[in-house]
């Protein structure tokens, strides 16, 4: 039995679909052995892909809608692009992904100028987790670490990913540690 929803087909897609079926395809087309790198491809994929789902999520919980949703979910898709500059090595990559983010969201069209640069820029600093930015650069901090953690990451030897993790569970109303 088909629904008739086939989420990354079709001529009608919306710029978020377009952007996360992009993503998708530039790093299933990577090609590196996982023991000479930080991170496979499998993670890329698997993380972008969480990551966007719950950026959404939790812009929703903090009271997001419209156009700012669709910002969450697209700097969720974009927000590890620097491991693809950086051939799977974690260094630099959210600085490096500045310029990948922007690019690739100017080949997907649809967003505008002020949009590409608060994306690229919660992507170039969704790193410096002990530092507070604007309202997207820190949900991307905070998705980062909260879709980390759920995947099995331990945080506790880091004290601003911690202290980030103990935020969300108080704000979620979770235990995730």
């Amino acid at each position: 039995m088909s629904y008739g929803f086939h989420y990354l087909q079709g001529k009608n897609q919306t710029r978020v679909v377009k952007l996360q079926k992009k993503v998708l395809q530039l790093v299933m087309s990577l090609k590196w052995g996982d023991d000479e790198k930080d991170v496979s491809v499998e993670w890329i994929i698997l993380h972008l892909a969480t990551a966007s789902q719950l950026a959404h999520l939790l812009a929703l919980k903090r009271g997001k809608s419209g156009a700012d949703l669709e910002l969450a979910r697209v700097a969720g898709m974009l927000h590890d692009i620097g491991l693809l500059v950086n051939m799977g090595m974690e260094h630099k990559h959210a600085v490096n992904g500045y310029e990948k983010a922007k690019e690739i969201l100017r080949e997907v069209s649809g967003f505008s100028d002020e949009e590409i640069g608060l994306i690229a820029n919660a992507v170039a600093k969704h790193s410096e987790k002990d530092k507070i930015g604007n309202w997207l650069e820190e949900l991307m901090k905070d998705t980062d670490v909260l879709d980390c953690t759920l995947h099995g990451s331990d945080f506790s030897p880091f004290e601003h990913h911690f202290k980030r993790v103990k935020s969300i569970e108080k704000e979620l109303g979770i235990k995730l540690t």
